[in-house]
């Protein structure tokens, strides 16, 4: 397993003479291991406000993990005007099926505290949208910032919390 934590500069002329070794044995792995590249070195910057947002719905995901299965294959953020400069946001759940009442009940829940704290911040959030994945057009999709753990530096009681373990 390759830690992306710690890169090193190699001479490529070094590997030249040597023999290789395949990384993974099906192209699915490789695929997935170009995705969590892409995601290291090809995050987006935002406004700090938009990093809160995505922040807590980082923490919403852990919560509704540790309730059970759920349908969300995909959360987004629809951005008014820029992503570094938004006027209001609205966090987009993508599903692969029903959701549950108690999990849109606790989507709900979380939004509220969000909204009020983000609209002191200057930026409106909208009420949570849900949509089946296989009904949104490519063209909506596309315009959604697609939210991941990895687009953003850590604080620094997450830094402290990672150390204690």
């Amino acid at each position: 397993m390759a830690d992306l934590r710690l890169l090193i500069a190699v001479e490529k002329s070094w590997l030249v003479t040597r023999t290789l070794t395949p990384a993974f044995a099906e192209e699915s792995q490789y695929d997935r291991f170009a995705e969590q590249l892409a995601r290291l070195f090809g995050r987006k910057a935002s406004a700090r406000s938009v990093d809160d947002i995505a922040r807590a719905v980082d923490q919403l995901l852990r919560e509704i993990t540790i309730m059970g299965p759920d349908p969300i294959e995909e959360v987004g953020l629809d951005l008014g005007r820029s992503r570094l400069d938004p006027t209001n946001a609205q966090v987009v759940f993508m599903l692969n099926g029903e959701l549950a009442d108690d999990f849109r009940e606790r989507i709900v829940d979380w939004w509220e505290p969000v909204a009020a704290a983000s609209r002191a911040g200057g930026i409106d959030v909208l009420p949570p949208r849900f949509v089946q994945l296989d009904q949104m057009s490519a063209s909506e999709y596309r315009s959604l910032d697609i939210l991941d753990a990895g687009r953003f530096s850590p604080d620094a009681h997450d830094l402290d919390a990672d150390q204690r373990q």
